[in-house]
């Protein structure tokens, strides 16, 4: 069972999304709160594994309140779900660390989806956000990666979970999970989901 946490200032939009992720079966919102400030203090005596976290919020928002958990809760998922579909947003977010991102616009299957994969994989990349990060300017050093590198990144990009990676590369589950720590850190990403889009910004992988 997968326990998630709701951080959205919209009661209407909280209750409603609680009874939709409820019914998918398999995960269940424990956690309701309507700003960061409070979705920190309820996680002192609440355990979750992964947060749907909004962006525009009173009191503290979700790109402080991102950083907060990120800092605080690092093994907790982060997928953000917002209105907001500008580039800046989705750069600021990846900036701390979202483990997903996607906007309010997404269809209940996607959303049951990358709950499912953020839990599993460890983060959801959704082509909107790859497109954004595609188009724009690369102005930082290129990381050249190892031919296993990249075939790791390519396969996690394509869904593959880190099982699936490891089977179809005949490598232990343990490995591919100290190749993806050390891409994230080679690559100065706050999670793997950074490590994808570097390889998608920079040309290296296409989708």
């Amino acid at each position: 069972m997968i326990r998630i946490a709701l951080a959205d200032d919209h009661a209407l939009f909280r209750k409603s999304l609680r009874m939709l992720i409820d019914y998918f079966g398999g995960m269940q919102v424990v956690l309701e709160a309507e700003n960061g400030a409070e979705l920190l203090q309820k996680l002192k005596n609440i355990s979750v594994d992964v947060v749907l976290l909004d962006l525009q919020m009173p009191v503290m928002d979700g790109f402080e309140t991102g950083q907060q958990l990120r800092l605080l809760y690092p093994q907790i998922k982060i997928l953000v779900l917002t209105l907001l579909n500008d580039k800046e947003s989705v750069l600021k977010t990846l900036q701390w660390g979202a483990d997903g991102y996607l906007t309010k616009n997404t269809e209940p299957s996607v959303l049951k989806l990358a709950l499912e994969r953020i839990n599993i994989n460890g983060f959801y990349l959704d082509k909107e956000v790859a497109a954004t990060l595609n188009a724009l300017d690369n102005d930082d050093v290129v990381v050249d990666f190892t031919k296993r590198e990249h075939q790791i990144i390519r396969l996690s990009a394509k869904d593959y979970s880190t099982k699936e990676v490891a089977e179809e590369l005949g490598i232990s589950y343990r490995t591919i999970e100290t190749f993806k720590a050390k891409l994230i850190d080679k690559t100065n990403s706050k999670s793997f989901m950074g490590v994808v889009l570097y390889a998608i910004k920079h040309k290296m992988i296409k989708l």
